[in-house]
């Protein structure tokens, strides 16, 4: 849309102008009306309008006089005068302060449409060259940021003219080099160029698919408290608009304040440094490499932690035990910004091949290691990678658990136990019998015997019992339940479902919800 400003001291003709053409077929938005020139420059300066009609002739200020003061303000609003004909010749001076079109009055439809068409191709171009301007403006400085920020030498003289404008810039004065990490790359960058538009003060561009990077230069009388507090302020409040109104997750790294223009690439080596501290310190949204600087990887974290109070735990099945040490790891680490990222991977990976080991010794039982390393490798923040191990910990008590409880069970129990399981596998008289250790005959017998019914009449209940459960429950269909109660067949699914239940699946469905129907 384009939006339309109307000024003339004829209440009359601005009604006229506004009812005479429909604005909204020609993409046009009155945004408003003014009765003389100085009402007219205050809403040009709060409205921006892309087109003004104004007559030349109005008290306090003439329409041409409103153009040239537009103009010295930085209006780009393109200006149509509305004059008599006799009036015609002045008019025409209009064109050496950049008005585009007169229109004499009273204006015809036909010539204030002609007047409207002949503006919006005006704007149109402009805005096709702004934009290729911009993107000319931004590739440039893409290009001479990367060779700055990797100290490579620039040969071109198109970018050299332009790094050295940009240097000189950088001259008596002070800089920090910035790098925003976000999963909105486009959005953040945008939202940035549009804030600091203009600013000779910044310089910004994407570095690859991940960050958006920056030079931010400050007055070099600026002490070292005062550009941390306002980097601290602009980036705290930046990235959290960006999560409100967007949805953004974004992480400022800051590097030291420089002075040396050969310092850019440090810069830029001191932000990645600071962005592998978030995996620590996920909650914080800015973070200066002079506040971890001093992090030593020689700085160990104290023993919260040692292998044989993990074993102890995993033998005595303590679940909580070994919550709280991961809590308590973690509020270490957090509260105690000395440990690097070094340190803190190595410890909990250390605990994650402990606890590798000891399952393989309790268990025999290291199936899912290759996953679960994958996840640990892959985890891009501390509470990810603890939560991993932890859960890792707490599934190997429940193998152990299970397995203290087979050994614990008489072969029948056991047998249950197994079914209870594995109730969606083929199960036969051989594998249960294999699992519990005795010949079939003699199993079968027994299972009888203890349960009062047949090891096939008990394993037919069981998933039927299932069965009936999943049609009330859920809204799968019956072959969908068929397979997932251990059949393959639907047809014998539904025969061995109705010797059971006395109906079929479809029948039982319907009848519990005539059932509840006449319950309510």
């Amino acid at each position: 849309m384009f939006k339309l400003l109307i000024v003339d001291d004829e209440y009359w003709f601005r009604q006229g102008i506004k009812s005479i053409v429909d604005w909204e077929k020609y993409e046009i938005e009155i945004v408003g009306e003014a009765s003389d020139g100085e009402e007219a420059l205050q809403k040009i300066e709060k409205l921006a309008p892309d087109i003004v009609f104004t007559d030349i002739r109005m008290p306090i200020c003439s329409g041409l006089e409103l153009a040239r003061r537009a103009r010295d303000k930085g209006s780009r609003a393109k200006f149509v005068i509305l004059t008599g004909y006799q009036e015609f010749e002045y008019a025409k001076e209009a064109a050496n302060i950049g008005v585009s079109s007169f229109l004499t009055k009273p204006a015809s439809l036909e010539s204030v449409i002609e007047v409207i068409e002949k503006i919006k191709g005006e704007i149109l171009e402009e805005r096709g060259t702004d934009r290729r301007l911009t993107e000319y403006d931004n590739s440039l400085k893409e290009k001479v940021l990367s060779l700055l920020l990797h100290n490579k030498a620039i040969v071109s003289p198109v970018l050299k003219n332009y790094c050295d404008d940009f240097l000189l810039s950088l001259t008596n004065c002070q800089f920090v080099v910035f790098l925003i990490s976000t999963n909105g790359l486009e959005e953040v960058r945008n939202r940035l160029e549009g804030i600091f538009e203009g600013d000779r003060n910044y310089m910004g561009s994407c570095l690859g698919t991940e960050y958006v990077i920056g030079i931010q230069r400050f007055h070099s009388g600026a002490s070292t408290a005062h550009v941390r507090s306002s980097l601290k302020s602009f980036f705290s409040r930046f990235c959290e608009v960006c999560r409100q109104e967007n949805g953004l997750e974004s992480f400022t790294s800051i590097s030291s304040i420089f002075h040396m223009n050969s310092d850019i690439s440090l810069g830029l080596s001191q932000c990645m440094t600071v962005k592998r501290f978030h995996f620590l310190y996920e909650n914080e949204e800015v973070m200066f490499y002079d506040d971890i600087a001093a992090i030593s990887d020689e700085t160990l974290i104290p023993a919260i932690y040692d292998k044989s109070m993990m074993e102890t735990m995993l033998r005595e099945e303590d679940t909580m035990g070994i919550r709280h040490l991961f809590i308590n790891l973690s509020d270490e680490i957090r509260n105690n910004p000395i440990y690097s990222c070094d340190v803190v991977l190595g410890l909990y990976r250390n605990i994650a091949m402990d606890i590798v080991q000891m399952r393989s010794a309790f268990c025999g039982d290291i199936t899912d290691i290759q996953a679960t390393f994958e996840k640990i490798t892959e985890a891009d923040r501390l509470s990810v990678l603890s939560n991993h191990i932890e859960e890792y910990a707490i599934s190997t008590i429940q193998i152990l658990h299970d397995i203290k409880m087979q050994k614990s069970l008489s072969p029948v129990n056991k047998a249950i136990y197994y079914i209870e399981q594995n109730y969606k596998s083929d199960i036969t008289l051989q594998s249960v019998s294999d699992f519990v250790g005795l010949a079939p005959a003699y199993f079968s017998r027994l299972f009888k015997q203890e349960v009062g019914k047949s090891f096939i009449q008990f394993v037919m209940e069981k998933r039927v019992e299932l069965a009936k459960s999943l049609l009330l429950n859920s809204d799968m269909k019956i072959y969908e339940i068929c397979n997932e109660v251990g059949y393959n067949d639907t047809r014998y699914f539904i025969k061995m479902f109705k010797s059971t239940a006395g109906m079929t699946p479809a029948q039982f469905k319907r009848s519990q919800y005539r059932k509840s129907v006449i319950d309510e």
